[in-house]
């Protein structure tokens, strides 16, 4: 499984690096988006300028290419196993919690950049990886014996999982899902008031947010069927593939936003508007070329044309202040 993972993060890296070049590395600024499309850090200056910039493109990479190897080389050492173990959960966490960060983003633009909004959701995320760090701890510090399942695969695989690992997957699970319905809601709010009139920047939130939480259903139901039921060797089968399905679908959803706004916009994440001065501002949208590549079906955007809805156009001015 482990193998499978590594083969589509490779396929998925050359299947888009085109785009990759075009949308990140060819844009006149850095933009949060291309921030969160190559690694984690963070700007302590100003709350509008918090910038996670993960792992979900080359992190998980390069830790696919690390656990094939543990995997296939033979180790001894119990310390060595749960050190990479630790190494292997922590990494995982946040990765999965910068892509509950990118669900966070879309949903604080579709509810107009509410401060309410940003007060809760930060403490919930900080929990949540709290959480899950503990967990996977409190699930890897007891681990004692490991051995091998095969002649081949010689890595670390432990006599006994505790069952409290079978929680890791909950506050992902919670949190996506919250973030969803938040979507589904808002989305829905906006096609009804147009009685479903095309809203090309509304339809790419509504059906990625689908996607993605689509994907983290399905992977999560796996792991906690095989963490809850099967056997403690096999706890390691699903966290590889999950994490590569996390980073691809965390990766095309800022691929679209990117191929959706293109690469004209101006300005800085640190002049954005707040809601209380947006209205005083005027707003000079220059217009937005549709993405010249040829995309898969389920993947596919339509053109963003001069619509006359307030609230599709209210969307693309806070697309322009972040892209």
């Amino acid at each position: 499984m482990a193998a499978a993972a590594t083969t589509v993060l490779v396929f998925e890296h050359l299947l888009t690096f085109p785009q990759e070049v075009k949308y990140v590395w060819q844009s006149r600024r850095i933009s949060i988006w291309a921030m969160l499309y190559v690694w984690v850090c963070f700007n302590h200056t100003h709350i509008a300028t918090h910038r996670f910039q993960p792992q979900i493109r080359y992190i998980p990479l390069v830790l696919s290419i690390i656990d094939l190897n543990f995997i296939f080389m033979e180790i001894k050492s119990n310390t060595v196993c749960r050190g990479f173990l630790l190494s292997e959960m922590v990494t995982v966490t946040i990765n999965s919690v910068i892509v509950d960060g990118i669900l966070f983003l879309r949903v604080w633009i579709l509810y107009n950049k509410s401060r309410m909004l940003a007060f809760l959701f930060t403490p919930i995320m900080i929990i949540q990886a709290a959480a899950m760090i503990t967990i996977g701890a409190l699930t890897i510090g007891p681990l004692k014996d490991y051995i091998h399942v095969g002649p081949i695969l010689k890595g670390c695989y432990s006599f006994t999982v505790p069952r409290i690992f079978t929680f890791y997957a909950v506050p992902l699970l919670a949190t996506s899902t919250t973030m969803f319905f938040m979507t589904l809601y808002k989305c829905g709010q906006h096609l009804f008031g147009v009685r479903f009139m095309r809203m090309p920047i509304v339809t790419l939130f509504l059906r990625d947010g689908v996607f993605l939480f689509l994907t983290i259903l399905v992977y999560s139901a796996a792991e906690l069927t095989i963490w809850s039921t099967l056997r403690p060797t096999l706890a390691e089968v699903v966290i590889m593939p999950a994490m590569a399905l996390h980073s691809v679908v965390g990766a095309r959803i800022l691929l679209n936003i990117k191929s959706l706004v293109g690469t004209q916009c101006q300005g800085s994440l640190s002049t954005i508007p707040t809601t209380a001065t947006r209205t005083a501002m005027t707003f000079h949208t220059p217009p937005i070329p549709r993405a010249e590549e040829r995309v898969p079906w389920y993947l596919r955007t339509g053109e963003l044309s001069d619509s006359s809805d307030p609230e599709e156009e209210e969307l693309e001015k806070e697309l322009y202040g972040a892209v």
